[in-house]
């Protein structure tokens, strides 16, 4: 089963839905191993270059080279546990753990995932940043808050894969292709535009670093 679990700006940047934030995107390898490995029982997906975008909401990763089986892999952090940092004094650092399925988002059942970063830093800013979001996520599991419908949404079959999805921002934000760490904020509506939405643009400024935060 492919994996499109969101759709894609055509910078290649993912779509976020409302009250979604990119906190942190860093390039990695990526790898999700799941089921026992015979066909039809069991779904994997890899690329040795990925943008893993870090969200409120989820872990969004999305290769470089993506192909038809596996353009965009969704990780809500409703669906993660066992997330752990592995940075050993010899070898690539890297975050595992596990992630659950969402019905018909290319996983069938649930996943060990390895997200490998290029440098020890990145691998341990990155995993404060996720322990910090997932902390949110389970608070809002268990006692609710303003952003339980969000959280629920990524977890649905029809989130961010639909054209027609209710959440879709028209105005998001996109990533710099250039340089990932950099932010591109949508320009402000046109006065004669009562909702913003009649002709939505982006100007290339101004710019922020991808981090929200902690």
């Amino acid at each position: 089963m492919a994996a499109n679990a969101v759709t894609l700006q055509a910078n290649g940047a993912p779509v976020l839905i409302r009250d979604e934030e990119v906190c942190r995107v860093e390039e990695c390898e990526f790898e999700a191993l799941s089921g026992s490995g015979y066909p039809g029982s069991s779904g994997n997906f890899f690329s040795s270059r990925a943008a893993a975008y870090l969200t409120n909401l989820r872990i969004i990763i999305v290769p470089r080279n993506r192909s038809p089986q596996f353009s965009s892999l969704s990780m809500p952090m409703y669906l993660i546990n066992a997330e752990t940092l592995k940075a050993p004094l010899l070898g690539s650092s890297r975050i595992e753990g596990i992630v659950h399925p969402v019905a018909g988002r290319g996983l069938l059942s649930p996943a060990r995932f390895t997200i490998t970063f290029s440098s020890k830093q990145s691998a341990v800013i990155f995993m404060q940043f996720l322990d910090e979001r997932i902390e949110a996520a389970r608070r809002c599991q268990t006692l609710g808050g303003p952003l339980a419908v969000a959280y629920n949404a990524v977890c649905s079959p029809n989130s961010s894969a639909d054209d027609g999805v209710t959440y879709l921002q028209l105005n998001t934000a996109f990533v710099d292709p250039h340089d990932p760490m950099i932010l591109h904020l949508p320009a402000e509506a046109d006065a004669g535009s009562a909702d913003g939405r009649d002709a939505p643009r982006v100007d290339p400024v101004p710019r922020v670093r991808a981090s929200c935060a902690l």
